[in-house]
């Protein structure tokens, strides 16, 4: 309970799923259209996810975080970086969702956007924005 408690009152977390929400809806309206395009959803998690990374580092950068001790391109990097670990958790995560599940692709997008939105706010959080 003190858990859940402490992550509620934790402004910067919150500002974060705030636009992680709204950067989803983008992502995710991205996805269903290039999948209803060619039907191919490991080709819509990744352009979906290209889309998503760039507004969450514009947006958490602006809204979130503020600018990062780093220099703004290695900060890029960086983020880049833990997002390209995130897109390879997605990947992973839609493929078991599809194929061993037989879940709706859209299903498996957003059980994967869920794993990669803690995996990228830590790595943000601890190496990027550090306070």
């Amino acid at each position: 309970m003190n858990t859940i408690k402490s992550m509620l009152s934790n402004k910067r977390l919150m500002r974060y799923l705030i636009m992680a929400i709204i950067i989803v809806i983008i992502e995710l309206i991205t996805f269903q259209i290039i999948y209803l395009i060619n039907n191919n959803y490991y080709l819509a998690t990744v352009i979906s996810f290209v889309v998503g990374v760039l507004l969450n580092w514009i947006v958490g950068r602006m809204f979130v975080f503020g600018p990062s001790t780093h220099h703004p391109a290695r900060e890029f990097i960086m983020v880049l970086i833990a997002s390209l670990v995130g897109v390879s958790i997605q990947v992973l995560v839609v493929t078991v969702a599809v194929n061993a599940l037989s879940l709706y692709p859209i299903i498996g997008k957003i059980l994967s956007i869920a794993f990669s939105f803690f995996w990228n706010y830590w790595f943000r959080a601890k190496f990027i924005y550090k306070k």
